[in-house]
């Protein structure tokens, strides 16, 4: 607006005047900053805007990293013993013997033995693992074979079944802790 024409201005139509350049600069402003926000080459403007971000990507990996162990496999190791005796009515009775340093069993246990299949259930009764035992080891109370089965998926409880013995059931903790132990006879 030039000079003339403003001074031909009632004081109300100036003021009006001003009141509409300011508008327009600011609605001028809003928009670049839209477009630049849109636009993905706006920087940040203040430093505290940048700590808010960084806290929250630092707590973005904090829970994803709790999440993650949540969902981590698991290994379980653990051990079955056949005691010594059949029974517990007649412990006279041998249920294994010693061979070379490693024992074996017979006499209605002979299914449990070096390579026989060790199935692990999830909570969901589903197939978690498969493993088998190991070399049996002659221990004063008995015959004890290890095994291992590795890569669980996580589950509150798992099932544990050697040969055709039938299911024993152990807390995540338990299998965790390595406290799985198994015994016959």
């Amino acid at each position: 607006m030039d000079r003339e024409t403003w001074e031909s201005m009632a004081q109300a139509d100036r003021e009006e005047w001003v009141r509409f350049q300011a508008w327009k600069q600011q609605r001028d402003g809003d928009r670049q900053a839209v477009a630049r926000d849109q636009s993905g080459h706006g920087q940040l403007r203040h430093s505290t805007s940048r700590r808010v971000v960084l806290v929250g990507v630092i707590a973005l990996l904090v829970v994803l990293g709790v999440l993650a162990s949540f969902g981590a496999n698991t290994t379980m190791t653990g051990r079955i013993t056949v005691a010594t005796g059949t029974s517990a009515l007649s412990s006279s009775y041998s249920s294994y013997g010693s061979n070379g340093g490693r024992c074996v069993t017979y006499r209605g246990y002979d299914d449990i033995a070096e390579g026989v299949s060790v199935t692990v259930r999830d909570s969901g009764g589903a197939i978690a693992g498969v493993g088998h035992l190991g070399a049996g080891r002659p221990e004063p109370y008995g015959c004890t074979f290890p095994f291992t089965v590795a890569d669980l998926p996580s589950s509150e409880f798992y099932t544990v079944e050697i040969s055709h013995r039938g299911e024993v059931t152990f807390t995540a903790d338990d299998v965790a802790a390595g406290d799985v132990h198994l015994s016959l006879g």
